[in-house]
């Protein structure tokens, strides 16, 4: 058998291995770091990421409220098994709608009876 000649790859160009580097100073092209500048983005970033809301998902069961994640190793309403099974019985499903029927009718009414309200004031 005939053995394989080892050929060295050559390194890129402008390839320095870490070991050779020169870390004592920076480079005078990146300007100096300004510690309390960058403080000060991150404390606005989380100003700003606290004032997001994300939506909570509305509990299917019980009409006008969140999803209270009540049952173990469930993260919504799509993978709740009460759910599941009030969407599965037909007389369950049918109580189900006369109370978000009922819900609905209320809230547009409280929210009639409020804009109403409001109307003749400003005056």
């Amino acid at each position: 058998m005939q053995a394989t000649e080892y050929v060295p790859i050559p390194p890129p160009v402008g390839y320095r291995p870490p070991w050779e580097e020169d870390n004592s100073e920076p480079p005078a092209s990146e300007p100096p770091i300004d510690l309390a500048a960058q403080r000060e983005r991150k404390r606005e970033e989380r100003a700003r990421r606290s004032r997001v809301r994300k939506a909570a998902p509305a509990c299917p069961i019980r009409p006008g409220e969140p999803c209270t994640l009540c049952q173990a190793f469930v993260t919504g309403p799509q993978d709740c098994q009460t759910v599941r099974l009030v969407m599965e019985d037909d007389e369950l499903r049918e109580i189900l709608a006369q109370k978000r029927r009922e819900y609905i009718a209320r809230t547009k009414g409280s929210r009639a009876s409020s804009a109403t309200g409001n109307a003749g004031y400003g005056g």
